[in-house]
């Protein structure tokens, strides 16, 4: 469709331009004018059909002028159908709406690409959004429509196949890369080319068999979901321990605001390197709970106590208040 409407304007430029051509060449050699009056002419012609100033008097001429007013009619009315069919169909807005969304992605940084706009994608582009995360959606049906309506910026197109879509949006200055599609072949492929167009970005995938998983690990994918096995396991857990779960979700909900838990790595300029525990997380000082520390050179999670030392690269499990932690991480511990 796409082509059939560049192909549309190609030859209405080309009827134009012979339009134009042919009758000035006709004034010039029926009526001997030259070939300022003669474009002059054709142009009053076509503006007002053969009316006034476009008169001519000899008979040759306007004979001519009759086969001009019946094409230039004709050039009028195809125009007119053009124009009517790209509005109609989106073209004018289309495009302009393309370039307002390219403008915008082009400022985005650690933005988060979410890749498959289904049952799954929804709910985590809810999520992201609600944590005021910056979201990309991408997806091959046309979802433009609901993402406008919800906030979150759209690019049509399937990333399995063609690299551009995953450089249109911002790859290469994303932070995470999320592939929530059902078919496994197509998260395969979208993670091996989102690997090679950036070799340092989070990648996680979804995935329906554990087949599936071990392959995505192989190729690159740092966190790897299978939403069967997540599912039975929280149903088993929510019959065997209802309130942890329910603590649990209160912990992860981004809307809660009396107690939260996240995540705050440690760069290698923080000043909480080599500090103690007690040093920075007192209730006098900022009000937050270390519950955990992820050691990132052994993949292992320790359960600190007041003087365990804050070593470059960990990363920090924090409990407290929405604000709390919102504070202390905007601020970067200081």
């Amino acid at each position: 469709m796409e082509k059939h409407r560049i192909h549309n304007f190609k030859l209405l430029a080309i009827l134009v331009f012979v339009f134009i051509t042919y009758g000035t060449l006709g004034y010039i050699i029926v009526d001997k004018l030259n070939f300022t009056d003669a474009l002059l002419r054709i142009f009053l012609l076509f503006s007002t059909l053969g009316f006034s100033e476009a008169t001519t008097q000899s008979s040759a001429g306007k004979w001519l002028t009759i086969l001009l007013v019946v094409v230039g009619i004709s050039v009028i009315a195809y125009t007119a159908s053009t124009f009517m069919s790209a509005i109609i169909e989106g073209e004018i807005t289309g495009r302009w709406k393309k370039k307002m969304t390219d403008k915008r992605l082009s400022t985005l940084k650690n933005h988060i690409i979410v890749v498959g706009f289904g049952r799954l994608g929804r709910q985590i582009a809810l999520e992201l959004h609600g944590e005021d995360v910056p979201v990309v959606i991408i997806d091959r049906e046309d979802k433009s429509a609901e993402c406008d309506r919800l906030g979150y910026l759209f690019i049509q197109g399937d990333c399995a196949l063609k690299d551009e879509i995953l450089i249109r949006s911002g790859i290469k200055s994303a932070k995470t890369i999320i592939l929530a599609m059902g078919n496994d072949s197509e998260v395969l492929a979208s993670a091996v080319t989102a690997r090679a167009l950036n070799g340092e970005i989070n990648i996680v995938a979804r995935a329906n068999t554990h087949q599936s998983a071990e392959r995505l690990n192989r190729v690159g994918v740092n966190k790897v979901a299978l939403p069967a096995q997540i599912g039975g396991y929280h149903m088993a857990t929510m019959a065997l321990r209802p309130s942890v779960v329910d603590f649990l979700d209160i912990l992860i909900d981004s809307a809660e605001e009396s107690m939260q838990i996240e995540e705050f790595p440690i760069p290698a300029d923080s000043i909480l390197i080599n500090k103690r525990i007690h040093d920075y997380f007192m209730p006098h000082r900022n009000n937050l709970s270390v519950i955990a520390v992820r050691r990132n050179s052994h993949n292992e999670f320790l359960r600190p106590n007041a003087d365990t030392l804050i070593h470059e690269g960990d990363n920090l499990i924090l409990m407290g208040t929405k604000s709390e932690l919102n504070n202390f991480i905007r601020h970067k511990g200081e």
